[in-house]
């Protein structure tokens, strides 16, 4: 018998150990491979087993005590384990192993997982905010700066050195750049969601112009988790520490009394210009996550985001030396141009390790003269875990002094003290502002898993994933285009087994309509009311398959992504898409900047727009625009007219569904035994067709859909699928049914509308009329009310 092993591990990596196989030739790992079916176009297959027998040895026992023994408090082996599977030394599979039934006196039951399940079950913990993000020359890792240079030289690039880019978007904003957010290259999408799980991918359409952009005014596909720049008050709060002292009373005018511990400048000892006057502030106030230390002064930083460290130094105090004695120094005779006591910087640093100098990261640093005491703000960016400190330095820069002793150098003559009122309110930072620093993840909403993008990005562009664990691998392509040439098939003839029997199933499970649509929005008050309007649902396609199919509908349909509606923006001059909780524009005043809505999907553009004339839309600065479409507007074209809508002439449909199409309207699955061996069976390649020469009624081209139940212990002919396979033409689309596009446009959709009609609110206000009318584009708006 061939030598096989399974080598168990936990999810992260820990081994567990080798399970022990019966050596009977009974034992049986039979594995099904499959990357699609015919059956269920929205789904993707993988590799897994039917249910196989593991001895009860001593060894087995151990490594499966949790199944074992019924009253055993460990279950953890019930969990998936990672596997490996070994033939004769070689890996041949790998994925996940469950363990699900326990025969007292006999046999362990488990069930394999691999191929697409391997990836899948890796991937599925993760949510976007757990991505990798990367950009050059970006701050530093994951990290962007929010200022209009660095703005317009990520929106200048593209996806082969940036993973976000900054278009406008109405989403009720201006067109400043402070309301300007971060969208997501979709191609860098695949490549940090697979590097996570330690994969590469391979990928003509990852690496198409459509999805990669032109190198020029076309940067390529992009999605919009609709990121915030704001936090809500209960989170800040909850990182809020706000300390006072009484190290210091107001009646402390005699600098010879003041502790060592808490001043700069002339101490017992000798000159302390660097410190972080730890137990200073120790009187609390309000600490609502117990995040600040008071004797070693250092605050833990609970989320990674921006923080605000306010320092009240209004009481601040300088002490003097002068004939034999120390004096309180008059800040109300400081003069920068005559009198100038010595200078203090505060400094903000991450991670100190020493309780003496600065080794951490300054995060922020203020220099201030005495004119200038008041409250200080620092501001730094920090990552959950770090430890912030406050650094306060004197400077020995005193001048304009009569007596000498006072002026540089003379800090054995100075001494400064916060003051009896000083205190630090730390919290983070509400906003993120032009100016500042941020990290990428702390903008993502949360709760978008990796997976559910995946899949809806698999719906759009009909994708097949095929994983090659030995490489670490996938390669990722739609479906119409991962099929080979026909002139590349392998004849199969002299495989099959003709003694055995061979049947063809014309059964297919889907209804007469074949719908495609993207996820409704219930907060794009826009986009519902445009739909009410214009008597259509945006993006959407049906196709009518034949009478083969019964009566109903069949649903495809993304369910994280909604489409968005493209218009002129009137005040900014440029075409952009809309994104707003109202569709009227008086209805979202003082409603803010939109972040409540749907996952959204775009092609970037960059450049000057033109209008139908041939007229620049803005002849002031900017001029060039980077604009974010689903589909040509307003003659902003996109990349070969190429649309995001399921619907159009070079729509989605068209694009990477309309070959699966025509090849479902006329499939029939082929079942059959063949001669495979497990080298075979290891190299079928599922994007090669096959010939079968004879006999007459099943000649012609296949692809496979399963090889099943394949026991790699014996030589034995296997259970194949085969989906019969053409060149087909791709299906004739109905272009009747429109975009947003219309007659009153370059790449018109469909006819126009009435041009004015009337509808009355008769149930809230019998006398209230609104009067619609058609745009310059042909869609339906309010023109006023009556």
């Amino acid at each position: 018998m061939r030598d096989l092993k399974l080598i168990i591990s936990e999810l992260n990596g820990t081994h567990i150990g080798v399970l022990d196989l019966k050596e009977s030739s009974d034992f049986g790992l039979k594995l099904t491979r499959s990357i699609a079916s015919i059956k269920d176009i929205s789904a993707r297959k993988t590799t897994y087993s039917l249910d196989f027998k593991i001895p009860k040895t001593p060894n087995n026992n151990v490594l499966l005590f949790g199944m074992k023994n019924l009253n055993s408090t460990d279950k953890t082996i019930l969990s998936k384990k990672r596997v490996r599977v070994y033939l004769e030394e070689n890996e041949i599979e790998r994925g996940f192993i469950k363990f699900h039934l326990s025969e007292l006196l006999d046999t362990y039951t488990a069930t394999f997982y691999g191929g697409n399940a391997d990836w899948v079950d890796k991937i599925t913990p993760y949510y976007l905010s757990d991505l990798d993000w990367s950009n050059l020359n970006e701050p530093a890792a994951g990290q962007e700066t929010f200022t209009f240079a660095r703005i317009d030289t990520i929106n200048a690039g593209d996806s082969t050195n940036y993973d976000i880019v900054y278009p406008f978007i109405d989403r009720n904003n201006t067109g400043a750049n402070s309301d300007l957010r971060p969208i997501f290259y979709v191609r860098k999408f695949f490549q940090r969601a697979f590097e996570k799980i330690g994969y590469t991918l391979t990928s003509n359409f990852l690496n198409s112009t459509f999805l990669k952009g032109d190198g020029a005014d076309y940067k390529g596909l992009a999605f919009d988790p609709a990121c915030v720049f704001t936090a809500d008050e209960t989170n800040i709060e909850s990182t809020r520490a706000n300390y006072s002292t009484n190290r210091i009373l107001s009646t402390d005018n005699d600098p010879s009394l003041w502790t060592d511990a808490y001043v700069l400048g002339k101490r017992s000892a000798g000159v302390t210009t660097l410190s972080k006057l730890e137990g200073f502030f120790n009187v609390l106030i309000q600490d609502n996550g117990t995040t600040y230390n008071t004797s070693t002064g250092e605050y833990t930083v609970a989320d990674t985001a921006y923080y605000t460290f306010d320092v009240d130094n209004s009481t601040q105090k300088y002490g003097y030396y002068l004939f034999g004695s120390w004096h309180l120094y008059n800040l109300g005779l400081v003069s920068p141009a005559v009198r100038h006591p010595p200078s203090i910087t505060f400094y903000l640093v991450a991670n100190n390790v020493s309780t003496t100098v600065i080794d951490g990261t300054i995060l922020h640093k203020i220099d201030f003269n005495p004119l200038q005491a008041n409250s200080n703000r620092l501001k730094g960016y920090a990552n959950a875990g770090d430890v912030l400190t406050l650094w306060f330095e004197i400077d020995d820069d005193a001048s304009g002094f009569t007596d000498a002793s006072l002026n540089s150098p003379s800090l054995t003559n100075w001494k400064y003290s916060l003051g009896h009122a000083a205190s630090i309110n730390v919290f983070k930072a509400g906003k993120i502002n032009l100016g500042d620093q941020y990290a990428i993840n702390g903008t993502i909403p949360a709760k978008i898993k990796v997976i559910d993008l995946i899949k809806d990005f698999k719906t759009l562009f009909n994708l097949y994933f095929e994983p090659d664990f030995k490489n670490n691998t996938i390669t990722i392509e739609p479906r119409d285009d991962y099929y080979q040439n026909i002139g590349n098939a392998e004849n199969i003839t002299s495989l099959i087994d003709y003694d055995s029997p061979i049947t063809i199933d014309y059964k297919l499970p889907y209804k007469r309509n074949l719908i495609f649509s993207y996820k409704a929005d219930s907060n794009d008050g826009y986009l519902k009311e445009w739909e009410k309007l214009n008597r259509r649902t945006y993006a959407q396609y049906t196709h009518q398959l034949g009478d083969r199919f019964d009566e109903g509908d069949t649903n495809i349909s993304t369910s994280l992504i909604s489409p968005t509606i493209q218009r002129f923006e009137v005040n900014s001059n440029i075409v952009s898409s809309i994104i707003r909780k109202h569709y009227e524009d008086n209805e979202n005043i003082g409603k803010g900047i939109n972040t409540n809505f749907n996952v959204r999907l775009f092609q970037v553009i960059r450049n000057q727009q033109f209008d139908e004339q041939g007229l620049p839309r803005r002849t002031n600065s900017p001029l060039v625009v980077t604009c974010a479409l689903m589909e040509e507007y307003g003659n902003v074209a996109t990349i070969d007219n190429k649309q995001l809508t399921f619907n159009g002439a070079n729509g989605l449909v068209s694009q990477f569904w309309a070959k699966t199409i025509a090849n479902l309207e006329d499939a029939a699955i082929l079942s059959l035994k063949m001669k495979i061996d497990y080298y075979k069976f290891q190299s079928i390649d599922f994007s090669k067709p096959v010939f079968i020469e004879h006999p007459a009624d099943i000649r012609g081209y296949y692809v496979y859909e399963s090889i099943d139940n394949f026991d790699i212990l014996k030589d034995e002919v296997r259970s194949v699928k085969l989906l019969r396979f053409k060149n087909y033409q791709p299906i004739t689309i109905d272009t009747s049914q429109k975009t947003n596009i219309n007659e009153n446009t370059t790449n018109n959709q469909g006819d126009t509308p009435s041009p004015i009609f009337y509808v009355f609110d008769e149930l809230t206000n019998p006398s209230y009329e609104i009067v619609y009318g058609v745009d310059g584009n042909g869609n339906l708006v309010p023109y006023y009310y009556i």
